[in-house]
């Protein structure tokens, strides 16, 4: 298909999917649409000049081995956080990894590692990755020991952990986060569940 097409296309269907809306909310009674909200919002601005983003935009770090250095790297030159999972990685692979990304991009990138593994396998990645540049570190499902949070302010690297309720919320500001991801709890389970 041609770029003339597809955007003859595109704005084909744009147009149409507009009528459709517009004609099955007048006269039907329905409530009018939502007021957009202008984006980014003022939070979203904060968070992107945090970390010199240009997108508001994190990389899940899905899956112990499914992420890359090619995707973290890709995600980061396209203006979004990259992320690298690094829960099962020995130090010298956790310490290949941050270098590749480190070497082919200027942009932004956490590592993550999941506590709901012994984090006693991780304490010697983490610092390997700490050791070659990474500027985030990111903990999931759990709140990491005191040494790590040391170990990652020892480096000069921002810390981000993820929560499940206000109470988690608490305890991981109260550690030092930067910031917050927000899970629902039912997803975790769900993840837990399904191995």
């Amino acid at each position: 298909m041609s770029e003339h097409t597809r955007r003859e296309f595109i704005g084909t269907t744009v147009a149409a999917g507009a009528a459709f809306a517009l004609s099955s909310v007048q006269g039907s009674g329905a409530s009018p649409a939502p007021t957009a909200i202008p984006m980014p919002t003022q939070r979203s601005k904060e968070l992107m000049t945090l970390f010199g983003l240009k997108y508001p935009i994190f990389e899940a770090p899905h899956g112990a081995r499914n992420t890359t250095p090619e995707l973290a790297i890709a995600v980061s030159k396209a203006g979004a956080m990259g992320a690298l999972a690094l829960t099962h990685h020995t130090p010298d692979s956790a310490r290949d990894a941050v270098s590749k990304v480190r070497s082919a991009t200027k942009g932004a990138f956490f590592i993550n590692y999941i506590l709901a593994f012994p984090f006693a396998d991780g304490a010697a990645s983490l610092q390997a990755a700490l050791d070659a540049g990474a500027p985030i570190v990111q903990f999931s499902w759990g709140l990491p020991p005191k040494e790590a949070i040391s170990a990652i302010r020892a480096a000069g690297a921002k810390l981000g952990m993820q929560v499940t309720s206000r109470e988690s919320a608490k305890a991981a500001l109260d550690l030092g986060a930067d910031y917050l991801v927000c899970q629902n709890p039912k997803m975790l389970a769900r993840k837990r569940d399904s191995g």
